[in-house]
């Protein structure tokens, strides 16, 4: 006799896309996409802590890549 188990998996995946614009500009985008078991441990989880985590993070990040990219762009002008 065979059991299966569902597992208490979660699995994430984190890209960064450059998008060329006009005037010779890049948008930077950022997607993250979580997929996990959904039991309730794993929900709660999710909902408290990786999403509100991650948003946090993920904010920080590209204002500090902003800064550091218009930083850049001004001392290239000069």
């Amino acid at each position: 006799m065979c059991v299966v188990r569902r597992s208490l998996s979660l699995a994430v995946s984190w890209g960064f896309y450059l998008k060329p614009l006009p005037d010779a500009k890049t948008r930077l985008i950022e997607r993250w996409k979580a997929d996990w078991t959904p039991t309730l441990p794993n929900n709660v989880f999710y909902r408290a802590f990786l999403e509100p985590g991650a948003f946090v993070m993920e904010h920080k990040m590209l204002l500090g890549i902003k800064a550091r990219a218009e930083r850049k762009e001004k001392e290239l002008a000069q």
